[in-house]
């Protein structure tokens, strides 16, 4: 497997968007760090924050790198980040940016929302184009907090309308059943989430936990010829509920 696919696991959690009549419930500001094994051996370490803005916006990023004897081959290092505002029907999307550096193929992705003129913006490297947005559209980011207050919510299936690869995708999910999991930060009883995919080629399941408003500490990604990917919940902090605006997001990119 390709060791985009397996910085990214946790974007397949970790993870038209419907007007709930509970209101938006968002987590509470958190860091959470992650341990990503392949074969056995730790080869990744991940770190995702959320944060509140003083702006009244917010930031949610993912940090990536190897770890282990992989780290003594391979240096990528992946960069996602969401600035995003709260609406009425949930989360607005402002602006995505990915960044995969350290490896022979690097990628430049933005991604910017125009809400006004109804259109998305895109760059990928030196290409550039547009589409249509569409109502409740997320971005490769969101959606994972998405899946947190809609298991909080109580729900069981849910799809979210995603901005992604230059198309408009659809990510499926349903909660399933209660089970015990262990993780380094410790044993917990979880929600069984999984991700429904048209084409079935890859399986992605992952353990969300109340007590961490549906934090994902266990993902189970499985490939086509078998092959799993796991990503252990390492540690949890929580974070203020705001941090000053003038950590600005043109100074974080």
């Amino acid at each position: 497997m390709r060791f985009k696919v397996r910085m990214l696991l946790l974007a397949g959690f970790l993870l038209p968007f419907p007007v709930l009549s509970a209101g938006p419930v968002f987590p509470a500001p958190f860091e959470a760090e992650y341990s990503l094994y392949s074969k056995g051996l730790k080869v990744a370490h991940i770190k995702r924050v959320f944060r509140s803005l003083e702006d009244g916006s917010y930031i949610y990023e993912s940090h990536s790198h190897p770890v282990g004897l992989l780290a003594v081959f391979r240096d990528d290092r992946i960069v996602e980040r969401s600035h995003w505002q709260q609406s009425e029907n949930g989360f607005r999307p402002i602006k995505y940016i990915y960044e995969h550096s350290g490896s022979k193929k690097n990628r430049d992705v933005k991604i910017d929302f125009d809400w006004d003129k109804g259109k998305v913006r895109m760059q990928v490297n030196d290409n550039h184009w547009q589409m249509d947005l569409e109502t409740g559209t997320l971005d490769k980011m969101l959606y994972q907090l998405a899946v947190m207050r809609d298991l909080k919510h109580g729900r069981e299936k849910f799809s979210y309308r995603i901005a992604d690869g230059g198309k408009m995708k659809s990510y499926n999910f349903e909660a399933l059943d209660h089970e015990s999991v262990e993780t380094p930060y410790g044993n917990f009883e979880a929600l069984k989430v999984e991700r429904f995919r048209d084409d079935r080629e890859r399986e992605t399941i992952f353990w969300c936990v109340q007590e961490l408003d549906y934090l994902p500490v266990k993902v189970v990604n499985i490939e086509p010829d078998g092959l799993q990917t796991m990503a252990l919940l390492e540690s949890y902090t929580s974070l203020p509920d705001t941090v000053p605006s003038t950590v600005t997001v043109e100074n974080r990119e």
